[in-house]
């Protein structure tokens, strides 16, 4: 690879280091924001090192302090001499666009990472099996983003209390309407109007109480108000969660269908059930094994090539990190998911197992210590919420059921960050999914 073509620009670089000489106010903004390796040439690195150093043991910088530091060091001819520090000096009278040459020097630095990166995955490409290239790029590619993410500066609080305002606009010409994506009951509106944009959700609950039955009924609900949900599936299938979802819809059960026995009316309600369902409003990433990588990978594709508003992930022990033990795998996860959700403002569902404490004790609704495998899960999250069914723990032939078919669930909430916590009382129709008001 012929280094002279790589991104640079070395004239940007000179006046960052001459703002610095002849302004020194910003040389705080400045090393906050870049490293040594941002720079190309070798010799402006060492000149920001020796500037960075000279501002830490609070010596003033300028040409003739840098020259001595330099000289000191015996690299001063390395970098070209003291007539080199003044050329840069001269390349810029001030620092007033010191904050858009940085963001110039970072994009050539990230853009020659790139190319260096991938070109060496390429040559190996040659010689190893498909599935470690691919993992390989992910991971490239996420240490691109990261790094890229890193380089966001502190934005002014004006800007915030300008949102601020222009949110409570909002909800003053949107009355009864909420930002986010609503869960879809009324009930639990009181406690949780809505996900808000950046905000994780945990949604826990014991095999079999409804955790992915309740995660449908609220893709339906934001599908049929024109959101876009994206689901990221590691256990079930894009079969048997469509299935689901128009059984839900059509309020059919699936072993009906499965059987062969649909009458036309059933037929006629299960086509009606899948138009109603605006099924260009949803898309399924099925990815059992799924690992930090391929996860990062797959909401950022859901949110930039399908625009989606709402990502649900079924569920989070199915995801799989790198580190010693299996709590600090979880901590890395769940801290990457809301990595991402702040990153795309987008409100992100975590479907999570518990633990099997809750089966120990009498009284068996949840609590936040009954996540399954790290404490982090509860610390992370903005918005922790349980589903508790008590027929789950009676035997099918003695559970207690409403003339209308449906049994008593408990929606808790034990954390709500920007809200309250409490329970709520749902309907369950266990034979076809659905939780209702």
């Amino acid at each position: 690879m012929n280094t002279e073509l790589l991104p640079q620009d070395t004239d940007v670089e000179m006046a960052v280091i001459g703002a610095m000489l002849v302004d020194p106010d910003c040389i705080p903004d400045v090393i906050a924001r870049l490293q040594p390796i941002h720079f190309y040439l070798e010799k402006h690195r060492r000149i920001f090192e020796v500037i960075r150093h000279l501002d830490n043991i609070n010596i003033g910088v300028d040409v003739l302090t840098v020259s001595d530091r330099l000289r000191e060091e015996d690299r001063l001819k390395e970098i070209g001499g003291a007539h080199y520090l003044a050329i840069c000096a001269t390349a810029s009278l001030s620092s007033a666009n010191v904050t858009e040459h940085i963001n110039i020097i970072v994009d050539k630095h990230i853009s020659r990472q790139a190319i260096t990166k991938l070109t060496g995955i390429i040559k190996t490409a040659y010689t190893q099996p498909s599935e470690e290239t691919v993992s390989e790029i992910a991971i490239t590619l996420t240490d691109i983003e990261r790094e890229s993410m890193d380089q966001l500066e502190v934005i002014n609080t004006d800007k915030a209390f300008k949102r601020l305002v222009d949110n409570i606009s909002w909800y003053a010409d949107n009355k009864g309407k909420h930002i986010g994506v609503s869960l879809g009951y009324r009930s639990i509106e009181d406690i949780i109007p809505s996900v808000e944009p950046g905000q994780v959700m945990l949604l826990a609950a014991r095999p079999s109480v409804g955790k992915t039955a309740f995660a449908c009924n609220v893709t339906r609900y934001a599908s049929f108000n024109s959101q876009k949900v994206g689901w990221i599936l590691l256990e079930s299938t894009p079969d048997a969660l469509t299935m689901r979802m128009a059984c839900q819809q059509a309020q059919i059960d699936n072993k009906k269908i499965k059987s062969g026995n649909l009458s036309e009316d059933d037929w006629g309600e299960i086509s009606t059930a899948i138009s109603k369902l605006n099924i260009d409003n949803f898309f399924i990433a099925q990815d059992a094994g799924c690992t930090l990588e391929l996860l990062r990978s797959r909401i950022q594709e859901l949110i930039r090539k399908h625009s989606c508003q709402l990502i649900i992930i079924d569920y989070i022990q199915l995801i799989t990190g790198k580190a010693e033990n299996r709590n600090r795998e979880i901590e890395q996860v769940i801290a990457t998911i809301k990595e991402l959700a702040i990153k795309y403002m987008v409100p992100i569902m975590a479907l999570s197992q518990l633990s099997r404490e809750t089966e120990k004790r009498m009284d068996k609704r949840p609590i936040l210590s009954d996540l399954r495998d790290s404490g982090s899960l509860e610390q992370v999250a903005d918005i922790v919420a349980f589903l508790h069914r008590e027929n789950t723990y009676i035997h099918p032939n003695s559970r207690e059921y409403g003339l209308d078919g449906f049994s008593t669930a408990e929606f808790i909430v034990r954390k709500n960050r920007d809200g309250a916590v409490g329970v709520v009382e749902l309907k369950f129709h266990e034979q076809y999914g659905v939780f209702e008001d």
